[in-house]
Order: structure tokens, then sequence, then C-alpha cells
């Protein structure tokens, strides 16, 4: 029997056996089996209670995804309780109406199309098998299943050797899922694959919020003035690099996260700022010497005063 076809299967068994337990699985070090488990995307707490009253139905016109040749197709089987559909590209397991599974089925093909035109100028072929989307009742039953609080939605990543196989869980019933949480774990996701599962947290959580609507955009944005004000903004030096959860939790972080992705995506593009991850996350030197190869910025220093002018001295103008 062919080696791949035997790696195919085990790989199928293992990404079973890895959903069974999401709620149970912990961050492991890099070469365990699998090698690393990352829970990325989850929304700090309070930003649920700041959203407005869109339902998960409430699709902006102007943001709603038009009509498209995506295609979902029902399954005649269940998985870990859940009905099964599935598009080119994601499986999603629910227990929702035919009209909920097609919108989550048509929000995440296009996003994944419009995320890798936007940041890598194509769209790569190579996917790591479906990514799962877990649609979960309501967020009691989202709690009792991923044992996540105070979050709206969120992505795990498991690395099997460098393939990456991803599950995203979203709460029905609570707002604006389609038309922002989504997308933002779409990006994830997106990402996941195109940097090997390496992106900068600060980095990756910025492009997520990029992907949300403009509306859900601004909102994060604006309350940038206000924590200036509490001097509770990080050094970008510290944005960049901290590894703790205490931090990269908290809506500061995500504010500041998308402020940074905004700045240095309006300097060269979006393109060269994925080009810049790459220097950063593959070659010695770190962030500096990413900035300095793709931006011509010779510091953190440097880089934290032309950020603060373009976050707060332009804006006021």
């Amino acid at each position: 029997m062919p080696a791949r076809f035997l790696f195919c299967v085990a790989l199928g068994l293992a990404l079973h056996l890895s959903e069974l337990s999401w709620a149970q699985t912990t961050p492991v070090q890099q070469g365990a089996t699998p090698q690393k488990t990352v829970p990325v995307g989850a929304n700090p707490t309070g930003r649920d209670e700041k959203k407005g009253s869109l339902t998960i139905a409430d699709v902006k016109p102007g943001e709603a995804p038009k009509k498209s040749s995506v295609i979902v197709r029902y399954l005649d089987k269940t998985q870990d309780g859940y009905k099964v559909a599935e598009t080119a590209h994601f499986r999603i397991l629910h227990d929702q109406d035919k009209s909920v599974v097609e919108k989550v089925g048509v929000m995440a093909e296009l996003t994944r199309s419009a995320l890798q035109r936007k940041w890598f100028g194509e769209e790569s072929a190579d996917w790591d098998g479906k990514c799962s989307i877990y649609l979960h009742a309501d967020r009691e039953n989202y709690l009792a299943k991923t044992k996540m609080k105070n979050t709206l939605g969120h992505m795990r990543t498991l690395d099997y050797g460098g393939m990456f196989l991803r599950s995203i869980h979203l709460p029905c019933k609570e707002p604006s899922q389609i038309i922002d949480v989504l997308p933002h774990e779409v990006s994830h996701s997106v990402m996941a694959i195109r940097l090997q599962g390496r992106t900068p947290r600060w980095a990756d959580e910025g492009m997520a919020m990029l992907a949300e609507t403009s509306a859900s955009m601004r909102e994060c944005l604006d309350r940038l003035p206000r924590y200036r004000k509490k001097e509770s903004l990080f050094a970008l030096e510290v944005l960049m690099q901290t590894d703790e959860a205490d931090q990269f939790n908290t809506m500061e972080f995500y504010a500041q996260s998308t402020s940074l992705v905004q700045f240095l995506t309006s300097l060269k593009g979006p393109r060269v700022f994925t080009q810049f991850l790459r220097t950063y996350i593959t070659k010695g030197g770190g962030a500096e010497a990413a900035l300095k190869k793709h931006y011509d910025i010779q510091s953190f220093g440097e880089l934290e005063t032309r950020w603060q002018t373009f976050a707060f001295e332009k804006k006021s103008q």
C-alpha cells in the first residue's frame, strides 16, 4: 500500500481524534506529536460587550458576499454529534439551519480568496486539507465544548511536522459572527498556512482585525487615544516580541497591533508587509533587521516615533 496513502489515513485519524479533544488540548513544545497546538484569534475579554446589535443574519449590503460560485455540499453523515457540510476548503460541523450554514460557507471561501490575493498577490493551492468550522449553538455550548471563556470565537492550529490542521470555533446567536468574527478567524487560518504557523502574534491579530468590517476596525482603533491617555499602550519593542498571554489577550494589544499593521501596510502595501514578515521569521536579526531591509527603519525607536505620528498626530489634523 503506498506510503502517502497510509500517511493521509493516519493524518485524517489524528485530526479526528484531535477535534474530539480540543477542550483538553494545551500547547506543547515543538517536537511532540502533534508538534504544537496553538489557540489564536480568541477575542479578549470585553470586546463582545461593546459589539453592536447585529445578529448572525444581519449582513450589511455593502460588505455582504455577492452571488458567488461557492458550492456548499450537505453530507449524509455526522461527526462528533454534528451534521457536516463542506465547501472546497472548509468543513462545517453544525446543528444550524441551511441558511446559516450557506452564509458561513460562502463567507469563509470568499474571505480566504480575498485575503490571499490581498497579502500575497495570488491564491495558493496549498491548503493542508479542509479547515474545520464548528458552529456551536450558543455561547453556553461553545464554552462547554471548548472551555474558552470571554471570547466570541477562536481558531486552533495543530502542527503535524509542517502540515497545519486548523479548526475554527464560533458560538452562534452572537453579534456579527459572519461579517466580523468569521473573517477574523479565517485570516488566522490563511496565515497559519502561508507563514507556516510562525506569524508573530501582533501581526496575526492586526491582519485579522483588518479582515473585519470597517465599522468593527474603527471601533477597535478609536480606543487608542483613550489607552494612550491612560498610559497603557505597549512600547513597540514589547508589542512585537511578547509571548505573555496577559499582554496579548488585551484590547490594548489588539488595537495597537491593528494600527501598527495598518501603518506598515500604508508605507509599501500589503505584499511588502508579508515579505517583511517572512524575513522577520526566517532570517537572523529579528524584527529590527527586517524593518531595516524592507522599510529603511533603523530601530524600534524610529518605528515608535513614526507610528505615533501616524496613529495620533495625523488623525487629529
